[in-house]
C-alpha cells in the first residue's frame, strides 16, 4: 500500500463577489474525496493500480469554480529480489 500526495498548483480566476468558496476537492479513483482549504491532499493506504488524481475549487455548494485539472498515475505492485540458481559446478576427485 502506498502513500499518494496530490498537489495542484493555482491560478487567479476573476468570479462574481457573491459566490463563496468552500475549498479546493481533492480526489483519487476509488479513495474519498476530500475538502481541504489548499490544493493538496494525503491519500493513505492506496492499493498498486492505475488512478487519476483531480482537483477542482468549490463552492459552498459544492459546485467546481474553473476547470477540474487532472493527472493519471500508476502504483506498481510492489516487488523484492531474490538469489535464484545461476550456474551449477561440480568438482570430482
Amino acid at each position: 500500500m502506498s502513500t499518494v500526495i496530490v498537489s495542484a498548483s493555482v491560478k487567479d480566476l476573476v468570479v462574481k463577489a457573491d459566490v463563496v468558496v468552500q475549498g479546493y476537492k481533492v480526489s483519487v479513483t476509488g479513495q474519498p474525496e476530500q475538502v481541504v482549504p489548499t490544493p493538496t491532499a494525503t491519500f493513505n493506504d492506496v492499493a498498486p493500480g492505475d488512478y487519476v488524481a483531480t482537483v477542482v475549487l468549490v463552492d459552498a455548494a459544492g459546485a467546481a469554480i474553473g476547470d477540474p485539472q487532472s493527472a493519471s498515475f500508476t502504483i506498481a505492485a510492489p516487488t523484492q529480489t531474490v538469489s535464484v540458481v545461476d550456474v551449477v559446478t561440480v568438482a570430482v576427485s
